[in-house]
């Protein structure tokens, strides 16, 4: 399962991930989650990064006669031992190529057509291209496709769907090149602005892709016009960005991302899509139109004048402060905390894989849980007390959980939540503190085997969690 375009805009190289998996498992399932992606299919450039445009290159490619004269030569290269004789650092570095023989390609792709194209809210699509969908998955799929749709089904949306087909049958490709081609001119704009660019700035590839995953070289699309260069990167690198998502840097006005976008919408009545601790998210969609970017950038100016003004009348003291918000939303940035591992009371084997779903259902029983303040907490995990959280717990922004159920707080942890500037964080009572299993569950729980614990849990609580 994997996202293809992140929020920001980073785009796979769907085919080549593909092949180098099927390699080593030559009959996986993809799941291609494209939520924000639906339009890339009317663009030739962006088409080749899609997953059913991959997976129907990656199968053609494989029947070929020219592909199984190169697995040939490649496999002879391996030795005997195949893949299995190559160290992890060998594999890492090697292009891998999957046995047109046994390589099976199954892809199903998930678009939310109503973040891009013209449908209703909530109308979305299935895309399925799997060599064994009707010998081995055609029923399991209409099976869970029956359970996850209503019975009476809201017609408004399947007629939205219908419309949004064939509105972009018919001139899908001249309102995506038009989107395009105005969010260039944008990145163009807000970069050859001396006042704008003085505060603000639209991040590009340089920023959001590190080099060695870019062997074209390619970095910027602002003031870029070479579609060689861009065609060249479309091809080679591992990951591309998608130019509209404008991705607008704040860190230099001195607001972070949350602060900028109540910016935004109360002062220009701007809808922005996402932020982080130092940017907000606009996307140039097929319904674009320069007007609205005329006044977006009439805003950013307007905020850098005053600025601009502000600056200029403050004193040294106000000036160190200003300049102290700006690191540390820059490079104060409290460290990300790396996984911390699963407490042994939710280890479902010896290799560590934790069963989130037991220490999820098992949080829902009487008196297995507490609050801890962070203070507090700090103080037990050094006193040698272990702690297990009973949520998921997810500041916005970064928007990923920092902690699952089951999931052992660290001091880097508890540290990082400390120093987050941000007003919402899921799962976290500000008030109260974490949610974690109390030391009598803990103990109660290890070794317990995870389907006890859901037949713990009352029915009506089960029923409602379902």
């Amino acid at each position: 399962m994997l996202t293809n375009v992140t929020f920001d805009g980073i785009v796979y190289n769907p085919e080549r991930v593909m092949e180098e998996l099927l390699a080593i498992h030559p009959d996986l399932c993809f799941l291609w989650d494209e939520a924000w992606f639906a339009y890339a299919r009317f663009l030739p450039l962006m088409r080749q990064r899609t997953g059913m445009a991959a997976a129907r290159a990656l199968a053609e490619r494989l029947t070929s006669r020219a592909y199984c004269e190169e697995f040939r030569a490649f496999r002879t290269t391996l030795g005997p031992q195949g893949l299995d004789g190559l160290s992890d650092e060998q594999l890492l570095k090697l292009h891998l190529l999957p046995d047109p023989e046994r390589a099976r390609v199954r892809v199903y792709v998930t678009q939310s057509t109503h973040k891009s194209l013209s449908a209703f809210r909530q109308a979305s699509m299935i895309h399925v291209r799997d060599e064994l969908f009707e010998t081995e998955t055609a029923a399991a799929f209409t099976e869970a496709f029956f359970t996850h749709t209503s019975t009476s089904p809201n017609h408004q949306l399947v007629a939205s769907l219908d419309v949004a087909r064939k509105q972009m049958e018919l001139e899908g490709f001249a309102m995506v090149k038009d989107a395009y081609q105005l969010a260039l001119r944008m990145r163009d704009q807000v970069s050859s602005d001396p006042l704008i660019s003085r505060y603000l700035s639209v991040l590009e590839q340089e920023q959001l892709v590190p080099e060695e995953f870019r062997p074209s070289g390619f970095a910027r699309y602002a003031h870029t016009r070479e579609l060689e260069a861009v065609e060249a990167a479309f091809d080679e690198d591992e990951f591309v960005l998608d130019p509209t998502r404008l991705t607008v840097y704040t860190a230099l006005t001195g607001k972070n991302g949350f602060e900028f976008r109540d910016v935004l919408m109360k002062e220009l009545g701007v809808q922005v899509n996402h932020t982080s601790i130092n940017t907000v998210l606009m996307n140039a969609t097929i319904g674009v139109t320069w007007g609205a970017l005329s006044f977006l950038l009439d805003g950013f100016r307007r905020q850098a004048a005053a600025l601009d003004a502000r600056l200029a009348r403050i004193g040294a003291e106000e000036q160190r402060l200003f300049d102290a918000r700006i690191r540390a939303i820059t490079t104060e940035l409290p460290p990300l905390p790396d996984f911390s591992g699963f407490h042994p009371a939710f280890r479902s084997s010896v290799v560590g894989e934790g069963d989130v779903r037991a220490a999820f259902f098992r949080a829902f029983a009487d008196g297995v849980s507490e609050y801890v303040p962070l203070a507090d907490a700090a103080a037990a995990l050094e006193a040698g007390r272990p702690l297990a959280s009973t949520r998921f717990v997810v500041p916005y922004p970064p928007g990923f959980p920092i902690l699952v159920p089951g999931q052992l707080v660290s001091p880097q942890i508890v540290e990082f939540m400390r120093k987050l500037d941000v007003k919402e964080v899921h799962g976290y009572r500000p008030d109260r503190g974490l949610a974690v299993f109390t030391a009598e569950a803990l103990e109660r729980s290890a070794g317990e085997p995870a389907a006890t614990v859901t037949a713990r849990i009352p029915p009506e609580a089960r029923t409602e969690l379902h």
